[in-house]
């Protein structure tokens, strides 16, 4: 490619390496091509293993040689991504899928094997091409027949991503949609990660997503966990009130996620409330770990907020051994942020700081294209980091984090525990001004997210900082206005109000006090 101007194609340039995988052979032909062509990047950009000379050449070269039996089989793979001798035999609907692989072994330049994956292999892009070109030869219905064999074979062993991209290769969306469904729904999703979910539902029309609960439910989770709430509720509210027959799994799935979505809501919870919970806990069998699991995990949450932190460390630690049974790595994550914020409301600095470094570590390891669920992990680390004092650490951390919870997931604990110490990081270093733009930052994200106990909190940090900056009379004013009064100091507010709350307006009359 020297006589060409690569500074201006560099991109097409690298895509085609990309796409010749360094194939010798498709390099030279391509280069000589380009050569000729007045339009050498459009040329790149279409260079294509079905066309030309690279089609003529791999034809005459490579496939005319093979035996009819190896070109059949390779022919009849050529729709796959990947490659197995098993997935093979049940596509081809033969038993001999191994031994062709094995007679194959001298093409290793256009059957390339799977780092890795032991037994996997993959057709070279350009060859990929060519044999697909083959098969769309022999009429639509084969295409079909073979995409809805490998679509059955990757469900059967547990495979749901290509599963249903095969069934939707198909023209079979329906399908695809009943797929996720048996995989699971917003099950998948807390099970496998929000990408893997995500990954599912992009492959179905949206219009078809909302005439199935499951899906529907699922889209709800999705939504919840962007911050978009409201929405997240109607779906939620239209399956409950659609639902039509007795789905035992199903009303388990929406008192789930009713209670999940209550807690980004910032919802408060009775006694009442976690009596029904831990009863309906009891009446689940043993051996439904994902369910158990998920209920304790709620249960953690809910007796957090009532101020039971002994019995809401005793539900998570039966929540982690059911994510544990079941290999549930993301759902580990959350128990270890819980386990973190109990242990922190403990003053148990090393535990909290032990817990969330766990989280952060599993986050990055294995979803690490999540942001959010990374920030999820930061932001209460940070928070252990200025209670050391280690200043430095708390604001690498902190700031990033809290805007990528603002922009996806967070409940009440993590925004507050990041505001706080963003504005406490922002009052040392900047001054009172600095401080109230984060404060101005929570409020936005309580009336976004329809968080009115966030809101209330927020309020009282905001007058406890006028107090530390020596302005007691707007930090008076604005009790006030909030309905604060100091005789309230010695009554510690309503019972019925959450402990964080009366804790909170506590530390805030004292310092008007």
């Amino acid at each position: 490619f020297k006589s060409l101007d690569l500074d201006a194609l560099q991109k097409d340039v690298d895509a085609l390496m990309k796409r010749t995988e360094g194939w010798a052979v498709a390099l030279q032909l391509a280069r000589l091509w380009i050569e000729d062509s007045q339009t050498p990047g459009e040329f790149i950009r279409s260079f294509s293993g079905s066309e030309g000379d690279v089609a003529e050449y791999l034809a005459e070269q490579v496939f005319s040689k093979l035996p009819l039996n190896l070109q059949e089989f390779l022919v009849e793979t050529s729709h796959l991504e990947r490659i197995h001798g098993d997935l093979a035999d049940a596509v081809r609907g033969r038993s001999d899928s191994w031994d062709m692989l094995s007679k194959l072994e001298p093409l290793r330049a256009l059957l390339v094997p799977i780092h890795g994956e032991s037994g996997w292999c993959r057709h070279h892009q350009l060859f990929a091409e060519y044999l697909r070109q083959q098969l769309a030869c022999g009429g639509g219905e084969r295409v079909r027949e073979l995409h809805l064999s490998a679509s059955r074979w990757f469900a059967a062993n547990g495979m749901w991503l290509p599963a249903v991209r095969h069934a939707c290769q198909a023209g079979d969306v329906r399908h695809a949609a009943k797929l996720i469904e048996d995989a699971g729904g917003l099950r998948i999703g807390l099970r496998d990660g929000l990408a893997q979910l995500r990954l599912l539902l992009e492959n179905l029309p949206a219009e078809l997503i909302y005439e199935y609960p499951r899906l529907k439910l699922a889209r709800s989770l999705l939504l919840s966990k962007e911050g978009r709430l409201a929405e997240a509720r109607r779906h939620l509210n239209e399956v409950e009130s659609e639902l039509k027959e007795d789905d035992p799994a199903l009303r388990s799935d929406i008192l789930l996620m009713n209670v999940m979505l209550g807690i980004y809501e910032g919802a408060e919870f009775s006694e009442a409330d976690v009596a029904a919970m831990e009863a309906l806990a009891r009446e689940i069998p043993e051996a439904e770990n994902f369910v158990r699991g998920w209920l304790n995990n709620l249960l953690c949450i809910m007796q957090f907020q009532r101020g039971h932190l002994v019995n809401a460390r005793s539900a998570a630690q039966t929540a982690m051994v059911h994510y544990t049974d079941l290999g549930a790595v993301y759902l580990q994550i959350f128990i270890h942020l819980h386990l973190g914020v109990i242990a922190m409301e403990e003053g148990e600095l090393s535990e909290a700081h032990m817990e969330h470094q766990k989280a952060s570590i599993l986050a990055q390891s294995h979803f690490a294209s999540d942001k959010g669920l990374i920030g999820l992990a930061r932001v209460p680390l940070a928070e252990v980091y200025y209670e050391w004092n280690d200043l430095e650490r708390a604001r690498g951390l902190v700031f990033d984090a809290l805007a990528e919870v603002e922009e996806y997931e967070g409940w009440l604990d993590i925004y507050l525990g990041g505001y706080v110490t963003a504005s406490a990081l922002a009052l040392a270093e900047q001054g009172l001004e600095a401080a109230l733009k984060i404060l101005e930052r929570a409020d936005r994200t309580a009336a976004e997210r329809r968080m009115p106990r966030l809101g209330r909190l927020v309020a009282a940090r905001r007058i406890e900082l006028f107090t530390l900056a020596g302005e007691i009379g707007p930090a008076a004013a604005l009790a006030r206005d909030i309905g604060l009064k100091l005789g309230d100091c010695t009554k510690a507010s309503s019972a019925a109000t959450p402990w964080r709350e009366r804790w909170q307006q506590k530390i805030v009359l004292s310092r008007l006090a």
